[in-house]
């Protein structure tokens, strides 16, 4: 790491190491209110009945708050080894974890996107350089939104049976399709023998004995058909947030060779000029992803004061001051607008392009 971003990271930690400790009472609160906000809206579309508008509002809220619920899987796993955590990583796992098909175990792999060799490489499951690619790549990411609710029914109710008849099997459905991931070629890890393996095992077990629950329900008439259609589009809703949220989280102009800490964050943004309506796309912090790369320990309900520090202490022509997106409609047009002249881009490396970036912001 150079010695002037070694220095520049020693004073942001300097400035936020008081706000480093997560306060479970948040958590707690902040995710129970969410996941009950969810069931009621849910439980008030199936009563209504998607014939009537008003279940159509009612799904559009439920899947706001099962999308909040869910992103919760970001903190846990930025938080693995904080025993605080043990109680709330289990109940969220029982919650949404499993139920919406998506273990932990299955984002395991996010630390590669925080490590500086690995971000924007291969090993980085969560990145494309949709920058350098053309156009049709980022059609299709947003044409996926569709069949992605579907995809855990084929991972836990097909893959993983198979695998466990077909030992051979195994090892390819631990690398090609256990990880959650922007990046379709992207190989993760088989788990480490031991602890690790068990509760991967467990959480798979888990997940696609629920699923066979929820099917034989269905089969046996115990689960109305239309609750299904329901929690499909509520779950869609959901894949087209979180995929929009993606297209804008980063600049993606990566080289493949890995990023520093500082380049990470010049190539991801911070969304704060409309924080209410932000956090309804990008819950739990997600709106301030460049500074959640610069310091990827500070817990989420410190975002805010986080974020109000670095922009009075740090001057105004600095790396992170340039990370503020004025909108989201405007990044994935700067995003569409690159890919359109990626060819400028050939030979650049990633750090060239963001230089040519902060000029023109």
């Amino acid at each position: 790491m150079p010695e002037t971003e070694a220095k520049t990271l020693q004073e942001v930690h300097r400035l936020l190491r008081d706000l480093l400790k997560p306060n479970m009472r948040i958590y707690w609160t902040d995710f129970i209110c969410s996941y009950l906000g969810m069931l009621a809206a849910s439980v008030s579309a199936a009563l209504l009945g998607l014939g009537s508008p008003l279940a159509w509002v009612a799904i559009v809220g439920a899947a706001l708050l099962a999308y909040r619920s869910a992103v919760f899987i970001h903190e846990i796993v930025h938080f693995p080894g904080r025993r605080s955590f043990r109680t709330f990583r289990m109940v969220w796992n029982g919650l949404v974890g499993v139920p919406f098909f998506i273990p932990l175990f299955m984002y395991e792999c996010h630390a590669e996107h925080h490590n500086w060799r690995h971000y924007g490489t291969r090993r980085d499951a969560e990145y494309v350089p949709l920058a350098r690619l053309p156009r049709t790549a980022i059609v299709g990411v947003l044409a996926a939104a569709p069949v992605l609710p579907f995809y855990g029914l084929l991972r836990f109710g097909v893959y993983a049976p198979m695998s466990w008849v077909v030992p051979a099997l195994r090892r390819r459905v631990w690398v090609k399709s256990s990880a959650l991931k922007l990046d379709i070629e992207h190989e993760g890890a088989v788990p480490a023998p031991g602890r690790q393996a068990r509760s991967w095992r467990l959480q798979e077990v888990a997940t696609s004995g629920w699923l066979a629950a929820v099917a034989g329900g269905a089969i046996w008439g115990l689960i109305p058909l239309a609750w299904l259609a329901q929690f499909y589009l509520t779950y869609f809703v959901v894949v087209v947030l979180n995929t929009t949220r993606l297209l804008g989280a980063h600049r993606y102009v990566g080289d493949e060779e890995g990023m520093s800490v500082l380049e990470q964050v010049r190539d991801t943004l911070n969304y704060d000029h409309r924080p209410l309506l932000d956090a309804l796309w990008a819950p739990v912090g997600l709106r301030l992803h460049a500074l959640h790369h610069m310091v990827p320990a500070l817990p989420y309900h410190q975002y805010s004061a986080a974020h109000a520090r670095l922009l009075e202490h740090l001057p105004e022509d600095s790396f992170y001051h340039r990370s503020r997106a004025r909108s989201l409609p405007r990044s994935l047009r700067e995003l569409w607008d690159r890919a359109g002249h990626r060819r400028e881009f050939d030979g650049l490396r990633a750090r060239e392009i963001l230089a040519m970036t902060d000029r023109t912001r």
